[in-house]
């Protein structure tokens, strides 16, 4: 599942961490001591905090993103090999 770019690794690194809350989640209410309602706030607290941390993230690699130089790649050593190649007659 990975990528030959840093973008599908943050990616997945996101989507493995939130399947593992998810888990852990599953698992803590399972065997957690506390009442419905003291879950049910605890789950929506820690949800809230994950949507947080889950919204920096994204803010951190669109910012990085946009701060990115894109160029095209050319086989060409300069532009004006491509205006001769395209002018050919």
């Amino acid at each position: 599942m990975s990528s030959e770019n840093g973008n599908g690794d943050i990616f997945e690194k996101v989507v493995i961490a939130s399947l593992a809350f998810l888990g852990g989640v599953a698992v803590g209410m399972l065997f957690a001591p506390k009442s419905g309602k003291e879950n049910r706030k605890w789950v929506k607290d820690k949800a809230s905090n994950l949507g947080k941390k889950a919204e920096q993230g994204l803010n951190k690699v669109m910012d990085k993103m946009s701060n990115t130089e894109v160029r095209p790649s050319t086989d060409y050593a300069d532009e004006s090999e491509i205006y001769n190649e395209s002018h050919k007659s």
